[in-house]
């Protein structure tokens, strides 16, 4: 398996060895100039081997790269990020934690 960002279609891609599409995380960016992770999806025969935390990573790495905060309206993305917050505090946007812990500091 191997990541492919299909940057034009806003989506980070999971490809095969015989380079068929298996699952895919997409993403919108604003007006507000953050990028909003929308969805993650696995093909069925491939859930559960850890490929959705694959894309995940590609994804965390390309914001990484390109200095990102990400807004997660994903429920995959919201809940790895809930889970790890230490880990992603760098290209979580500060509206994601206002909304979302709007009694704590992010």
């Amino acid at each position: 398996m191997k990541i492919k960002h299909a940057e034009d279609e806003k989506r980070f891609v999971l490809m095969t060895d015989d380079n068929d599409e298996a699952g895919e995380l997409g993403y919108k960016i604003g007006n507000d100039g953050l990028i909003y992770a929308t969805y993650t999806r696995v093909d069925k025969m491939y859930e559960g081997m850890g490929h959705a935390r694959l894309l995940l990573e590609a994804f965390v790495e390309w914001l990484r790269a390109n200095d990102k905060k990400v807004y997660p309206t994903c429920p995959y993305v919201a809940a790895v990020f809930e889970k790890s917050p230490q880990d992603y505090s760098d290209i979580v946007s500060e509206k994601y934690c206002e909304t979302k812990y709007p009694e704590d500091d992010c």
